[in-house]
């Protein structure tokens, strides 16, 4: 992501009150739903779940790809 795009980003977020936040690879590289795809893409085999369960147990909403933005969403 460009530094442009992260600022529109989080700006975004801000304004709709979402919480955004970043994890290094090796916190994600021990996520419950791995993918050898995602792996072989960005060195972890997980991005969008492992990020939601950082701070939680449960994904309210499971990977979600829409174009190039993946999602995951935890409470």
């Amino acid at each position: 992501m460009t530094p442009r795009a992260a600022r529109g980003l989080m700006s975004e977020a801000a304004r709709r009150g979402w919480h955004v936040a970043g994890h290094p690879a090796a916190l994600l590289a021990d996520g419950r739903v791995p993918s050898a795809a995602v792996a072989g893409h960005v060195g972890t085999p997980s991005v969008a779940e492992a990020a939601a369960l950082v701070d939680g147990d449960t994904l309210l909403v499971g990977k979600t790809v829409h174009g190039r933005v993946t999602v995951a969403v935890a409470p």
